[in-house]
């Protein structure tokens, strides 16, 4: 198929790049990270303290628990996304069908 995109670096980066990821809810990048615990949790361990459970928290150990302040949430996520790209996790996992869709479109043209 065309790529829409065609001719725009953006439509071009790879799933794990910021331009992407940037737009996802921190909760939903927290996900990605803790599904790869359990893979990479020797590599995580080095940025992300233990939860109580022994699982991982992904609070940056500077914060305190009760929400990311309004002006952060877009540092947060970019610490996440710095995880996220920094042990080679693949978002694909947790993409929808659309975006699925757009990926393999993207990749296609």
């Amino acid at each position: 198929p065309d790529c829409p995109l065609r001719g725009s670096l953006h439509g071009h980066h790879p799933r794990d790049c910021l331009s992407y990821l940037r737009d996802w809810d921190p909760p939903r990048l927290q996900r990605l990270l803790q599904q790869n615990w359990g893979t990479n949790g020797e590599i995580l361990g080095q940025d992300i303290a233990l939860g109580v459970s022994g699982g991982p928290s992904l609070i940056p150990l500077s914060r305190r628990p009760g929400g990311t302040p309004p002006g952060r949430r877009g540092h947060y996520s970019e610490y996440l996304v710095g995880l996220v790209n920094r042990h080679g996790l693949d978002p694909a996992p947790l993409y929808d069908s659309a975006e699925l869709r757009a990926a393999a479109e993207r990749h296609l043209a």
